[in-house]
């Protein structure tokens, strides 16, 4: 067929699936050297730094360090690639089960932290449940990379039934954020913090909104600064 003749919307999905899967590919074909250069890097670390000078320590470090920060990127990518990319089973799905789940697996992520977990009632959910539980899992963490900050920590977790569709919401006392950035809060790699103030690489929110947006549904926040943040979603 003549390249003229394919209406825009196909060609921007074609292009799309081959950005997916250049970007699928070269994640998954970087990711051996860069074993390779981190396993190595933390050996001499461990067993070898005393033979270098301070100097040369810090630069190993620092090779180390970026090392690692590039693997949190790639891992990102591919489970950001995978959320778009596998069929999808919808069946009927407890949310409250999957939100407990995640609040366990976040405690003990965060042992030496007090972290309250308020969790609502959370009306049930059509959609596939590894992605949903992994969208949830993503805006938990989010919510206690961001409260970080605060001796005591809470992240709420809740529903909104009065009207449909039902509207899901995880709310913490974090950090916040300037909403005059709230427009980059989904993009990859987006950050709307100064590098180094939270750990992270940027790609939780825009794994979560795929999830969502392949659901036919929405994610956005409301924050300020200093004032915590709510993400809400919807699914259909």
């Amino acid at each position: 067929m003549d390249p003229k003749m394919v209406d825009p919307e196909t060609r921007i999905r074609e292009l799309a699936e081959e950005l997916e899967s250049l970007s699928y590919s070269i994640s998954h074909d970087l990711r051996a050297p860069l074993r390779a250069i981190t396993g190595f890097s933390r050996i001499l670390l461990k067993d070898h730094a005393d033979r270098l000078d301070p100097e040369g320590r810090e630069l190993l470090r620092m090779m180390h360090d970026g090392g690692t920060n590039l693997n949190s990127m790639i891992e990102a990518l591919l489970a950001y690639s995978r959320a778009g990319r596998r069929a999808m089973a919808v069946s009927e799905l407890n949310m409250e089960d999957l939100a407990d789940e995640q609040i366990a697996l976040c405690r003990s992520k965060h042992p030496q932290r007090n972290i309250r977990f308020v969790r609502g009632r959370l009306a049930p959910a059509a959609g596939d449940r590894d992605l949903i539980r992994l969208a949830l899992a993503c805006l938990i963490d989010n919510a206690a990379k961001f409260t970080g900050i605060r001796e005591e920590a809470v992240i709420e977790i809740g529903s909104e039934t009065e009207k449909r569709p039902i509207r899901y919401h995880v709310r913490d006392n974090g950090a916040g954020f300037d909403p005059a950035g709230s427009h980059r809060l989904f993009r990859m790699f987006q950050r709307l913090h100064p590098a180094g103030q939270f750990d992270g690489v940027g790609g939780g929110l825009a794994i979560a909104r795929r999830i969502v947006q392949r659901h036919g549904g929405r994610i956005w926040a409301e924050s300020k600064p200093d004032a915590g943040a709510t993400f809400y979603f919807i699914l259909d």
